[in-house]
């Protein structure tokens, strides 16, 4: 290992690094005492410091290429994915800076911090709310089938809505209004789909909750089989996680073609 000055301590290299501002001598240093110490590098700090290592005195003063920007934009792809969720903003090199000897560090540094904020964001899949899904659903669905809903009798005479699907996208969501709620702990509402083409026994469309009474709920429909012709679609009141083939004794709402 080679002497260093005494004031010169790893934490400060540490800053330095972090600000991109370490030479060439500074980065040895800063590599050997975390050596020294077991210290790993991180890994978009690392990469900061590979951009260090290009001599400044290689670079002429009145001009940045064009060449660096494209490496460090290709560098950044390459430590973003698959593990940063990122959209990389490609970067040009300004005219304005092309005779500022210091602008490919800047670029370096931007891209590093970037690196490492868009990899600790939070999931950007996060599923939309369904409201919401079901208005982009209607808007670009080409074969959008919508059916009324009309409550039966007795507690499930107010229900209304419609269904929304799509044999394309096998896809497709249940708009109710007045379906009293149930006790999650007794029983759940669970949906059938009747497709006379592919069975005589109707599909199982997915168990639902509705939790404020008579409040609007939009449910996604969820079949466990493709459908190609529905004729109907059935809401039942079934006992908790649903049934495989209901009797059909509490019939709650029934829309049809």
């Amino acid at each position: 290992m080679k002497p260093f000055p005494e004031h010169t301590s790893l934490d400060e290299l540490q800053a330095g690094l972090a600000l991109a501002d370490l030479s060439a001598q500074e980065l040895e240093m800063w590599r050997d005492l975390a050596d020294a110490e077991g210290i790993a590098a991180d890994a978009q700090l690392e990469w900061i410091a590979l951009q260090l290592e290009i001599d400044a005195a290689l670079l002429e003063p009145e001009l940045i290429p064009d060449s660096l920007v494209a490496t460090l934009n290709a560098q950044a792809r390459a430590y973003a994915a698959p593990a940063a969720v990122a959209e990389l903003v490609e970067l040009k090199t300004p005219a304005s800076s092309r005779n500022n000897p210091w602008w490919g560090w800047a670029v370096a540094a931007g891209l590093a911090i970037l690196l490492v904020v868009q990899s600790n964001k939070p999931d950007s899949k996060k599923p939309i709310p369904l409201d919401l899904a079901k208005t982009v659903f209607i808007q670009e669905t080409p074969d959008l089938l919508r059916l009324p809903f009309g409550g039966t009798t007795g507690d499930y005479a107010s229900t209304q809505g419609e269904v929304l699907w799509s044999d394309l996208k096998q896809q497709g969501y249940l708009v109710l209004a007045g379906l009293p709620a149930n006790d999650a702990k007794r029983s759940q509402y669970q949906l059938w789909i009747l497709d006379p083409t592919r069975d005589e026994f109707p599909v199982d469309g997915g168990v639902f909750d509705v939790t404020a009474q008579g409040q609007p709920v939009v449910i996604e429909i969820k079949a466990k089989l493709t459908i190609s012709n529905p004729k109907a679609f059935v809401i039942t009141e079934e006992q908790v996680g649903g049934v495989v083939r209901s009797k059909q004794e509490k019939v709650a709402a029934i829309a049809k073609k």
